[in-house]
């Protein structure tokens, strides 16, 4: 399958295409219109922070920007950070109705052609946890240039309406498993993670207690996993909540990067908050990944060429009482009307599409050519067969999720029995 879709690729490539259009910026909007001025009028970059304006909402704030991401930065359609500030401090604003905050997020769904994924991902995250991102629509004009349809989005962090985790001093911290992204603290088993909070910043390092403290707290955690005391690292429900939606998605990323989790006052680690889904539901043609079969935990060497999945979730399923639990929890979150049913899947994704359906999602794709084209210039994100319309796209992954769904159905009951001594099937 990889070699076929390689081979595609490159005749994709030498397809010719345009991916950015000019769209005017007089319309009558029917989502927020987010406007961003850079003093010196250049297009933010990663290095580097600019000042900016930001008004929104016939309010104007002084902010600073820079692109963010990782594959996601070559993209033409960039994705941008964005601390408000006063004067030479942060300034906190609750921003179309969120809590307050200085510092968001402007997701920019460029890969996702169907526009949704993040969105309806972390609204289901947010039924699951006690927090995940909250999101607004937005259409952002960039220098006086229309740039498509965002998503505001709070940024993850530590406080008291977002992780209200305990103070380091206490124990509590936030860290990512992100493919080894600096700074990070490092467990004896090898697996990186990067530091949220206690966060690292310029000149700042966290004390050597505090770190050599974290990377043995994480190193036990890890031990845990396969013995009989992982409940006094693990906090359960969270695990299997957590699980159970990156494998609802078959989401590439839900296993390997992009992957929060928490230590909370009960000293415990909590999984979460769930961060990105653009490569879910059939988003990655790679790694049957547009194939509604098959496990992906399964999948420990899925992640090549960058190898820097866990097993964590493969080993707690070899006690069976978690396996149970496991089981029990999916079937639950299958009942008619509950989040993962057929009819709330539907509806979640008819919500969201009826809000971009009149006006922006035509001016985002006017904007950034992208269907029925390949995804310039990261090609290998490109799914394969291509649809000429967008409906097309957001069809193809509800098919996905309602496909998917019945497939765990039939599936579940034989979760966990992996060959002996392995963890995989």
């Amino acid at each position: 399958m990889l070699y076929r879709f390689l081979t595609a690729v490159l005749t994709l490539t030498s397809v010719a295409c345009t991916h950015a259009g000019r769209v005017d910026t007089d319309f009558a909007p029917t989502i927020p219109v987010m406007w961003i001025d850079v003093d010196d009028g250049k297009n933010p970059g990663k290095n580097k922070e600019r000042d900016a304006v930001l008004e929104l909402e016939g309010k104007r704030y002084q902010a600073r920007i820079k692109t963010r991401g990782s594959s996601s930065a070559y993209y033409p359609k960039k994705q941008f950070g964005l601390k408000l500030r006063a004067g030479d401090s942060p300034l906190e604003a609750g921003l179309l109705g969120m809590p307050r905050a200085s510092s968001w997020v402007l997701a920019s769904p460029y890969a996702d052609k169907t526009l949704i994924k993040n969105v309806l991902g972390l609204a289901q995250a947010r039924k699951l946890f006690p927090y995940a991102p909250r999101t607004r629509w937005v259409e952002l004009i960039l220098n006086d240039e229309y740039h498509g349809v965002y998503t505001l989005t709070e940024k993850i962090e530590r406080g008291r309406n977002k992780l209200d985790v305990p103070s380091v001093e206490d124990g509590g911290f936030i860290l990512n498993v992100d493919a080894g992204d600096p700074p990070y603290v490092e467990s004896e088993q090898g697996t990186k993670y990067t530091l949220v909070y206690p966060e690292e910043d310029g000149d700042e390092k966290i004390s050597a207690p505090v770190r050599d403290g974290l990377e043995e707290w994480l190193t036990a955690f890890e031990a845990s996993l396969s013995s009989e005391n992982y409940t006094d690292y693990v906090h359960v429900q969270s695990f299997i909540d957590y699980f159970l939606q990156q494998e609802l998605w078959k989401n590439i990323d839900g296993f390997r990067k992009s992957m929060y989790l928490h230590k909370d006052a009960d000293q415990k680690v909590h999984m979460g908050p769930s961060w990105d889904f653009d490569l879910g539901a059939a988003g990655l043609s790679f790694y049957d990944g547009t194939e509604p079969e098959g496990w992906l935990h399964a999948q420990l060497d899925y992640a090549w060429p960058s190898p820097d999945c866990v097993s964590w979730f493969n080993e707690l399923l070899r006690h069976p009482e978690y396996r149970e639990r496991v089981i029990s929890r999916w079937k639950e979150l299958r009942k008619a009307g509950a989040l993962f049913s057929d009819d709330r899947i539907r509806s979640m994704i008819h919500e969201n599409v009826q809000v971009l359906s009149n006006g922006p999602a035509g001016r985002n794709f006017d904007r950034w050519k992208v269907i029925n084209r390949p995804l310039f210039p990261v090609f290998f994100f490109t799914v394969l067969p291509m649809y000429d319309t967008w409906e097309g796209e957001v069809g193809r992954s509800q098919t996905f999720l309602l496909d998917r769904a019945a497939w765990i159905d039939a599936h579940i009951e034989n979760i966990g029995h992996f060959e002996e001594a392995k963890l995989t099937y």
